[in-house]
């Protein structure tokens, strides 16, 4: 039996016995709108829980007393870890904000990055088009460049909050982001764009420990406390709105949504479970997972583990096969001292302060928890065998290869569940 499995900007085939494989599980075929730009319109249009942007400048060029060519816009763009068709919005929302009497040179793009690398020059321009590049400012996020955050306090919880300056600073703030199911507050989207998008490296540890502390993680739960911080956090700085898209598998846009920060992002979640969320019929002994589309480095395709760990027996085996050009991880390359540590060691060490990386190692214990009771084979070109070893990780040189060490394992009694969409997948069991 063949099963296609997208690999990066290719398609590997898995030449598997038919009766080993339990159920090939993909997001849902659904299409994607047949007018984008009217789409895009329809939302700034008929907006939930907001005004229109029109309406949205009146109001806060009263409440700052200023006149509306001198308010400031920050338009809060997700980065080219996500597919989100940011030129494809930016064109229509800055002429939104133009034609409200926002000028060019008032508004600021700040890609946010969370901990991410910085985009180059070209990357941009692939994210937010040649036009927008060429007459808007664009800024990447520094999250651990001080002189660029402002300190605002605690959230009730006790979260710090650090966050971009240019943002605080802001009369009006939007977020563009795109809606999937994610482990540490249920789904992307929404007031993540803020936190960890554009916040301080200690906020976003705060958050990310908060989520791996759980007994369990928040992958498609709505409501929990790490997405009442991002939205508190969120309503403080003075981001009130977002434009956030829901994709269908292929990377088309099925539906888009602007509005409140809040209630725009619920509309988005039922959305996004119409293609995300699949029913799965019952848990195997082995589960292959892909990582596409978060391909880029293991601090993106590690999201693959989580979805997996939903439907894999206890004490079986996952294997996650992820090209992770750039390897782990370019900005928290220090982890690989602490990623074989179990989940307890490096909580302990966290609290001695022996781990300074708080955000790495906030990931590195929900991996650990998952390999209490599960082996992770790492299938991957851009990871070699020794990193995977460090990462707690077997290693393959090829899916056939993992799956003949399951066998072995298994005494070659399996039946495999693939992931074909791994980290956007929200399985219901």
């Amino acid at each position: 039996m063949i099963v296609q499995l997208p690999y990066g900007n290719k398609i590997i085939n898995l030449n598997l016995k038919k009766n080993e494989v339990g159920q090939v599980i993909r997001p849902g075929n659904i299409k994607c709108c047949s007018n984008l730009k009217k789409e895009i319109l329809k939302s700034l249009n008929f907006p939930v829980g907001c005004e229109r942007i029109k309406e949205i400048v009146i109001e806060k060029s009263k409440e700052k007393d200023k006149n509306t060519e001198n308010l400031n816009v920050a338009i809060i763009c997700d980065d080219n870890t996500r597919l989100t068709p940011a030129d494809k919005i930016l064109p229509v929302l800055i002429n939104k904000l133009n034609k409200a009497g926002i000028k060019n040179n008032k508004i600021k793009i700040i890609i946010a990055l969370g901990t991410h690398r910085n985009m180059t020059d070209e990357e941009i321009v692939d994210k937010v088009g040649i036009d927008i590049f060429n007459n808007i400012k664009v800024i990447n996020h520094s999250y651990a460049n001080n002189s660029k955050l402002i300190n605002l306090g605690f959230t009730e919880n006790g979260t710090p909050i650090s966050i971009n300056k240019c943002v605080y600073k802001s009369d009006i703030a939007i977020g563009i982001g795109s809606i999937v199911p994610h482990h540490i507050p249920g789904f992307s989207g929404g007031a993540k764009i803020v936190q960890p998008g554009v916040s301080g490296e200690e906020t976003t540890a705060f958050t990310h420990l908060l989520s791996v502390r759980n007994k369990r993680y928040f992958l498609g739960i709505v409501e929990n406390i790490v997405r009442e911080e991002m939205e508190d956090i969120a309503r403080k700085v003075g981001v009130d709105y977002i434009f956030n898209v829901v994709l269908n598998r292929n990377g088309g846009v099925y539906k888009t949504f602007f509005g409140d920060i809040v209630l725009a992002f619920r509309e988005g979640v039922k959305a996004s479970k119409e293609i995300y969320q699949i029913n799965v019929n019952k848990k195997t002994n082995v589960v292959i997972a892909g990582s596409h589309p978060c391909d880029i480095e293991f601090w993106q395709a590690h999201k693959s583990l989580y979805p997996a760990d939903m439907i894999v027996r206890e004490n079986g085996i996952i294997i996650i096969v992820t090209p992770c050009y750039e390897g782990v991880s370019k900005t928290h390359k220090d982890m690989l001292n602490f990623t074989n540590l179990s989940y307890n060691e490096i909580d302990n060490q966290l609290k001695k302060g022996a781990i300074k990386d708080k955000v790495a190692a906030a990931l590195a214990m929900a991996w650990a928890r998952i390999k209490e009771h599960v082996d992770v084979i790492l299938v991957s070109s851009g990871i070699s065998k020794q990193k995977a070893e460090l990462m707690g990780f077997y290693y393959a040189d090829s899916v056939g290869d993992a799956v003949k060490l399951a066998r072995n394992r298994f005494k070659e009694k399996i039946k495999i569940n693939i992931l074909t969409h791994a980290p956007d997948i929200l399985p219901n069991i």
